[in-house]
């Protein structure tokens, strides 16, 4: 027996844009058939009033209604705490509301970025042999000693590397979390150059900068035999 057609269902789904702009802020809703699917928030110019981050224009910002997320020590590396976004009354978003919309682009430059301010929010980060400083090249006993020293830094401890990872960089490191203070980061972003072809992901905006004063800690260069 072979099946046969018994009945033809036709439905059309009726698609409906709004869009809400304050100066140069837009919000943006998109309804299906009168029920809300989809909510974003956007700046008309993201190349010029977001020119640091990595592809402005794919920063996708979002309304998050609190923001005690931002202060884990271990967001940048885990994302784990980014809770779920928040939808907007774009009748009455307001001014004092911008401080809550956030881009979380951890995954393309590291970074999460405020709609009212060019530069990176400030957050823990963490650091440890991985682009850190290691026994192969560094004092460590000097770089802990100062880095103890620095308030936008803590949890400073020597750790072993793994044995994999264990070559020319050293057997031990350091690891610890640091924060960079705003006014600090403000005066590194303004005198950086621009994405070339840094990995995003890298954090590249700190990329060859002697952030924590620990050049003078440097080791001399091992010769191959």
């Amino acid at each position: 027996m072979n099946m046969k057609l018994t009945s033809t269902t036709t439905t059309t789904t009726v698609s409906t844009r709004k869009v809400y702009s304050m100066g140069n802020i837009r919000v943006t809703e998109v309804y299906a058939n009168g029920r809300l699917t989809g909510q974003s928030i956007t700046t008309k110019a993201p190349k010029q009033s977001h020119h640091l981050a990595y592809e402005p224009s794919s920063l996708y910002f979002l309304y998050y209604k609190d923001l005690s997320f931002l202060e884990d020590k271990d967001l940048a590396r885990t994302h784990r705490t980014i809770p779920e976004p928040t939808n907007v009354d774009p009748t009455t978003f307001s001014t004092k509301d911008l401080k809550n919309v956030l881009a979380i682009h951890l995954g393309m430059d590291g970074n999460i970025y405020s709609i009212e301010n060019t530069y990176p929010v400030p957050m823990w980060r963490y650091s440890d042999y991985i682009s850190g400083f290691s026994s192969g090249r560094y004092d460590l006993n000097k770089v802990k000693a100062k880095l103890e020293t620095i308030p936008w830094v803590k949890e400073v401890k020597i750790i072993d590397i793994p044995y994999y990872n264990a070559d020319s960089c050293g057997r031990q490191a350091v690891e610890f979390y640091y924060k960079v203070p705003q006014a600090k980061m403000k005066k590194i972003c303004d005198a950086f150059k621009g994405w070339k072809n840094d990995h995003a992901g890298h954090m590249g905006i700190l990329r060859g900068i002697d952030l924590f004063g620990m050049k003078k800690f440097q080791l001399p260069e091992r010769k191959e035999d």
